[in-house]
């Protein structure tokens, strides 16, 4: 029993009122990033201003580290989940592919992930100047280019609270031009929400796999 904690203040107000309105219209994010929630949580009604697009080239991927050898492994101290391998996939992929963009020195930037132990080892990989954070700890913020590292990976196809749906549509949609999320697709696939995400990637040609870049 959650008592009531499982929904939030906003949508408590909503069940008192008589009468709600969609703001259709978003200007914040480029509409390929915006396009999946607007699918998943809001039946696809949700539009996007042209207007707000930056040509970074593909606006969004899913880099798919299934078979790559990247294991989660569990912080003794902290009880916290990192993925090291992962951590250095990410690095390396920011430094042939962000770090040499025409505009990178323009762009803010960002990396997200779950679990604080994950944000200390990419704070050990990257330079400065990109600012590193775990999801709950980058509400409300948004960067030019945002990766997020997912970090779990094993045979059980446990994910934790990666299952908080609401948290991670609100870090899907923190990037305005760019976003690259990397993770184990045959670990997240089990759940319906990564399993439509991962759909809708490979659906719209947004689909990679870690393969491809070592």
């Amino acid at each position: 029993i959650r008592l009531g904690l499982d929904k939030s203040i906003m949508e408590q107000v909503l069940q008192s009122l008589n009468q709600t309105y969609l703001l259709d219209t978003q200007y914040r994010m480029h509409p390929d990033i915006a396009a999946f929630s607007s699918k998943y949580f809001y039946e696809n009604k949700l539009k996007s201003d042209q207007a707000i697009a930056l040509d970074l080239g593909v606006a969004i991927t899913f880099i798919d580290t299934s078979g790559c050898s990247f294991d989660e492994e569990l912080d003794n101290i902290s009880r916290s989940y990192f993925n090291m391998e992962e951590a250095k996939f990410v690095a390396k992929h920011i430094k042939e592919n962000i770090d040499l963009h025409p505009l990178a020195a323009e762009l803010s930037k960002a990396i997200i992930s779950p679990y604080k132990e994950q944000t200390i080892r990419l704070e050990q990989l990257l330079p400065k100047e990109w600012e590193i954070d775990t999801v709950d700890s980058f509400q409300g913020n948004e960067k030019d280019v945002i990766y997020i590292s997912l970090v779990r990976s094993n045979t059980e196809s446990k994910i934790g609270f990666l299952r908080d749906v609401r948290r991670m549509n609100v870090a899907l949609t923190r990037a305005r031009h760019k976003l690259v999320v990397v993770g184990d697709a045959a670990t997240l696939a089990k759940d319906p929400f990564y399993a439509q995400f991962i759909q809708f990637c490979e659906e719209n040609n947004f689909y990679q796999t870690a393969w491809e870049w070592m």
